[in-house]
């Protein structure tokens, strides 16, 4: 298949890292018990792709019903201290270096994720694996309007195709026109089949399977 511009969500697709975030995520509001713990995971769970921004206002407003500014920024502060370490030791995605190393010479690659950006920036330069990517996008801005932007600095008739592994990164692909490709052997989505199989969308196991694709 002949395309321009390849775009990869990150966790689940390039970074074998959903269980990881999804753990920290509860250990984060651990001191809230294990009720409120596990309706935050599930949310967490049930909405891949979503900022920490939005999950950690979300369980202030909805789940506690107690929003305080400052334990809004002590979450977000406690949960990215714990990811990026997380990220750093997290193992790659089943053929993420061997897709990338092969394509990056031959379409313009670019990571749009719902981590926050500057923490992705850093973690991709330590891992050396920035080099593969013309930019590397993630929260607050959020996912469509990154797809968007990319669009939008196209200089010429494009091709471009969406890699993901949730139903954000599915609106994102339909917000900025682009096809889509579902990515299943680390997504937290329990129903991925049948959203697949209704939204008429080709789906893969992983990077590995979509080497020879392009």
């Amino acid at each position: 298949m002949m395309y321009d511009v390849i775009i990869l969500d990150c966790d689940g697709v390039i970074l074998d890292s959903n269980n990881l975030k999804s753990q920290i995520m509860g250990r984060t509001v651990s001191n809230y018990g294990d009720e409120l713990k596990d309706a935050f995971v599930c949310y967490h769970k049930r909405n891949g792709g979503l900022s920490r921004y939005e999950k950690f206002d979300y369980f202030l407003r909805h789940i506690t019903n107690n929003f305080s500014e400052g334990e809004y920024s002590r979450l977000l502060n406690q949960f990215s201290s714990l990811a990026e370490d997380a990220l750093l030791n997290a193992p790659l995605a089943n053929g993420a270096i061997e897709f990338l190393q092969k394509h990056y010479k031959r379409y313009s690659l670019f990571v749009v994720s719902g981590g926050d950006q500057m923490e992705l920036c850093r973690i991709f330069k330590k891992r050396k694996l920035d080099k593969y990517f013309q930019g590397i996008f993630g929260s607050p801005t959020d996912k469509a309007r990154h797809c968007e932007s990319i669009i939008k600095n196209l200089t010429h008739p494009y091709k471009i195709i969406l890699i993901g592994d949730s139903h954000l990164d599915y609106l994102a692909a339909q917000s900025c026109g682009s096809e889509f490709i579902f990515l299943s052997s680390y997504t937290e989505m329990v129903d991925w089949e049948n959203f697949c199989l209704e939204k008429n969308i080709d789906h893969f196991p992983n990077l590995a399977s979509l080497i020879s694709y392009f």
